[in-house]
């Protein structure tokens, strides 16, 4: 009898399989959900400079009738508060799209999160600080579902031979939309129309994306009215994707798997980082560096359009990695999750010391931390989908939600810890708080991570260990 191996004859099949168009139905998904983390990022990451803007003492505009409101002593807490509800949203949101589908559920979220947005200026004037914490706690509210919707839609259409890279392309998305957060609302708030502009202009472009995603997005290859039956053959039979199959959440097995705890652990260490970043370094350079508005804008683009270039790089590096079997797909996650945290403590440790003439230096810094943060989306956050690309959303879910319940205290911590705002010493303490944190977590996700398909994830390798 000749022996016939299987899994070998699929594998080599894969070599020659007939990929669908060059540009495909998974293309457009992918370049959709790029653009909704432009609008993510942008509406959620400019506000730290708007605020800036915004509590001024005199407006940074030539504008007289730009209103300031400088008697906000509680701007922490209102960075603070839109965490207060994305954590929870955030375990909700992959459960729900992994039934119904993503595409109403983000589409809904957005939208929400687009018009709390735009409404800033008007609730500031009318209903004040608290008034501009609620439209927060909205804003939270609708962008916890972006980052499980982003795994689970990797996960429905990015083909495992093509993961990496299509991480690459949507992840891009958050950092183009980082620049715009930065450069946007400090170019706007020195000019005539003055900062609630910039709330009209960054929200006029989120709607602009839900209008594109009513027409254009779907929600899984399965579903899609005109994708061709090669293009869907081949994500599926990359992915093994069962159509019409509802699959239990395996919750047990996740919890009960180390690899689970040590993405969960690592996303703690990452949603630290990123609410320092998005919330308080801008702060940093207006309070203790001395950049004014404007310059707090442009300079704050930079690290965030180089980390852009170097994930054009880490991603294709990973992939090349992994393919030629150079490194492992677990060590390769360890060594970018290690450089990346490691990087952004020794860079956040020098900032802390650095003079108001070092702006060139802090500067420099800052692009460090922005490519270590690139760097790491190729450690745990792709390899949420190496161990579970049916459940990646849901783990993404539930560890940034726990992530962000730790790391909503980092803009508390600064509200506490740095009583005067230009005293750098006690900047030094936050800073030196977030670098062991980053530490700490990047170490334990070196020890525990695990690089390849939990059993549990896939129905077929669980029917045969029970037969």
């Amino acid at each position: 009898m000749v022996n016939f191996d299987v899994k070998q004859f699929e594998q080599e099949g894969k070599k020659d399989e007939n990929k669908g168009p060059w540009f495909g139905a998974r293309h457009v998904q992918i370049i959709l959900l790029l653009y909704c983390l432009v609008v993510g990022m942008a509406t959620k990451a400019s506000f730290a400079i708007q605020i800036v803007a915004m509590t001024k003492e005199k407006s940074n505009s030539p504008n007289p009738n730009i209103p300031t409101y400088p008697e906000w002593t509680n701007t922490g807490v209102i960075l603070s508060s839109f965490f207060w509800t994305y954590v929870i949203s955030n375990v909700v949101a992959a459960p729900i799209e992994k039934k119904y589908g993503p595409k109403w559920f983000l589409l809904g979220a957005i939208f929400i999160n687009c018009v709390a947005f735009s409404l800033i200026p008007l609730v500031a004037e009318l209903f004040g600080a608290n008034g501009v914490l609620v439209c927060r706690m909205l804003q939270g509210m609708g962008q916890g579902f972006l980052f499980p919707t982003q795994q689970v839609i990797l996960g429905l259409w990015a083909p495992t031979e093509e993961r990496s890279r299509a991480t690459v392309a949507v992840n891009a998305g958050t950092t183009i939309g980082v620049m715009i957060s930065t450069i946007v609302p400090g170019y706007l708030s020195a000019s005539w129309w003055g900062w609630p502009f910039s709330f009209y202009t960054i929200g006029l472009f989120g709607f602009l994306w839900c209008l594109l995603y009513l027409i254009f997005g779907h929600g899984s290859p399965a579903t899609h009215p005109t994708i061709t039956p090669e293009e869907r053959r081949y994500i599926q039979r990359s992915l093994n994707q069962e159509e019409e199959k509802d699959v239990p959440v395996p919750f047990k097995d996740m919890a009960l798997s180390y690899s689970v705890w040590a993405v969960l652990v690592a996303q703690i260490g990452i949603a630290w980082s990123n609410n320092m970043a998005y919330t308080e370094y801008p702060s940093y350079l207006d309070k203790v560096m001395g950049f004014d508005i404007q310059s707090n804008g442009l300079y704050s683009a930079l690290p965030p359009a180089t980390a852009m270039i170097t994930g054009f790089i880490f991603g294709p590096l990973s992939d090349y990695l992994i393919n030629n079997h150079l490194v492992t797909t677990v060590n390769t996650r360890r060594i970018f999750h290690l450089i990346g945290g490691l990087g952004i403590s020794a860079s956040i440790i020098y900032l802390s010391y650095l003079q108001p003439d070092q702006k060139l230096m802090s500067i420099v810094l800052m692009t460090a931390i922005y490519v270590s943060q690139s760097a790491m989306v190729y450690g745990n956050i792709i390899n949420m989908i190496d161990i579970s690309p049916r459940f990646a959303g849901i783990i993404f879910g539930i560890s940034n939600a726990l992530g962000q319940c730790i790391a909503l205290f980092a803009p508390l911590l600064v509200q506490f810890v740095v009583v005067h705002q230009n005293e750098s010493s006690e900047w030094r303490i936050v800073f030196e708080t977030t670098s062991v944190i980053i530490t700490g977590t990047s170490i334990i996700f070196v020890l525990f991570a695990c690089g390849s398909r939990q059993p549990w994830d896939d129905p077929k390798q669980q029917s045969s260990d029970q037969s």
